[in-house]
This record gives C-alpha cells, structure tokens and sequence, in this order.
C-alpha cells in the first residue's frame, strides 16, 4: 500500500482536530491503566497467575516488552506520589 492511498478528504483543521481529541483519549486511558495497574501490583494480583512480578504478568499477558512493563510500573508508581503529595 502506498502512503498516497492513505489519504483522505479531512481538511488539515479537521485532521489536527481529530489527533489532538485521539490523543487526549489514549492519555486519559493510559492513565486509568496504570491506576489499575499500580492496585494490581500492590495487591499482588500477579502472584495469583503463577507469575514472578507484575512486569512479568504485563509481558506475557499484555504483550509489553519487559523494560517497557518495569517503566509502566515505575511511572504508575511515580504517577501516585505526585498524585499524593499535590493533596497534601
């Protein structure tokens, strides 16, 4: 398939506004993903499927690559103190 054929009759405002409104949408989940997936970790949840960590679980049951579900972890974590320490 050639790029040209991917083309299509959206004006450049509207093509700009439907990836800015994508964009949100993929932010905004992202972010309810790794809420649920910090509660998954520290509950453990990952034990309860024979697995060694939940960047294991990520790996094989979501199909992220190990260093990817250890950074996922890592920003949920990081996502949560920030979160904390605004409220506080």
């Amino acid at each position: 398939m050639q790029a040209t054929q991917l083309i299509t009759r959206r004006s450049l405002d509207q093509l700009e506004e439907d990836i800015i409104s994508l964009s949100s949408h993929i932010n905004a989940t992202e972010y309810e993903f790794l809420v649920l997936v910090r509660e998954f970790d520290l509950r453990q949840g990952w034990k309860a499927y024979h697995f060694n960590s939940c960047a294991e679980w990520l790996n094989m049951k979501c199909g992220i690559a190990p260093g990817t579900a250890r950074e996922k972890l890592r920003v949920a974590n990081a996502l949560f103190d920030l979160t904390a320490t605004s409220l506080a």
